[in-house]
């Protein structure tokens, strides 16, 4: 089986997308290859990144800590099995056996910057789309 395990400083990262490395592991060799993510590339870039990395090396199961819906649901239509982890755990400590398997959607947390991804630019709801003076004098009457 081939591991792919998100992790800053050879612990268990807590963001799924925002590690410093993938640590990928084969268990029958028992080797581990440490592969980094820059650290200037957006949320979506580490995305596409992990997707890469998931075909690239043909990864069975992933370890996770935390990680959004939209990418746990790509990982799920990847047919990778997901397996959840405490936090801050040793990547030298984890047993693979003692994991939890993800089976549903329920375990990824919602994006609070998903309309930020792509071409979209995030916006704050309470601004108005077009600085119309007009609108904001209306308000405050």
């Amino acid at each position: 089986m081939i591991y792919a395990i998100p992790c800053i400083n050879n612990a268990v990262s807590n963001h799924f997308s925002r590690c410093q490395q993938i640590v990928i592991f084969d268990s029958i060799t028992q080797q581990m290859q440490y592969l980094s993510i820059s650290q200037d590339e957006s949320c979506c870039s580490a995305k596409k990144k992990w997707q890469q990395v998931i075909t690239g090396y043909k990864v069975d199961i992933v370890v996770v800590r935390s990680i959004g819906k939209n990418m746990l649901k790509g990982l799920f239509q990847s047919k990778v099995k997901v397996l959840a982890t405490k936090a801050k755990q040793d990547l030298h400590d984890i047993n693979f056996a003692e994991l939890i398997a993800v089976e549903s959607l329920e375990y990824g947390r919602i994006s609070p910057k998903r309309k930020a991804c792509g071409k979209n630019n995030a916006t704050l709801t309470l601004a108005p789309s077009q600085p119309n003076w007009r609108s904001i004098r209306r308000i405050r009457r």
